[in-house]
């Protein structure tokens, strides 16, 4: 079972900022950024500096 994480931007939307899931999983945002790159992960782009993860999609990606 993965641990729970308070999300504070994303709680009214249920998506998770690039820190929080970095943090997470603890890597970096640079190495989010490369997973974005190579579609390891999914994300919503909502401006060019605001992207959003789902975290049940990113552990169904990551567990292929």
């Amino acid at each position: 079972m993965a641990d729970p994480i308070a999300p504070q931007a994303g709680a009214k939307s249920g998506t998770l900022t690039t820190r929080e899931i970095a943090n997470h999983y603890q890597v970096t945002p640079r190495t989010l950024a490369n997973w974005r790159a190579s579609g390891r992960v999914p994300f919503v782009r909502i401006t060019a500096r605001c992207i959003r993860y789902c975290l049940a999609d990113i552990e169904k990606a990551l567990s292929k």
